[in-house]
């Protein structure tokens, strides 16, 4: 069986949604202005898990009418986003776990940014392969 971004994007969705589940009762107390924010592990799980199965029902929609995103374009896509969530990961982790200065936020921050700016790019490059396999395949 060859590797495809369809069975890594669905692994990786049941990864996430099987972590999530795993650390459920762990969460995360952001206090902004005058309001607490109360956000549980396992909602963040199932949004990056839903992130991750549409990308691979897209990618398997795609391979089924015969006009498929080219390997490189998906594998490549996929590091980036595998790298993006892994960011958030680590920046989520430091927020449960630092007490806030303005040095913890200046830094959190910058990683909260990094990330946003790796998933955007990894979404750009999947719309370019998307683009490019239909006006190929035309």
């Amino acid at each position: 069986m060859k590797l495809k971004p369809t069975f890594l994007f669905a692994a990786t969705a049941v990864l996430i949604i099987l972590s999530g589940v795993l650390t459920k009762s762990k969460t995360i107390d952001i206090n902004f202005h005058d309001t607490y924010f109360i956000i549980s592990y396992l909602n963040i799980a199932i949004l990056f898990s839903l992130l991750t199965g549409l990308f691979a029902m897209i990618y398997f929609g795609l391979e089924k009418i015969n006009r498929p995103i080219k390997l490189q374009t998906g594998f490549f896509h996929f590091g980036l986003l595998i790298t993006a969530l892994l960011v958030f990961i680590v920046s989520i982790n430091s927020l449960t776990t630092t007490n806030f200065n303005a040095s913890n936020i200046n830094g959190l921050t910058a990683l909260m940014s990094i990330g946003i700016i790796l998933l955007l790019t990894s979404t750009i490059i999947f719309f370019y392969g998307i683009i490019k396999a239909i006006i190929k395949s035309l």
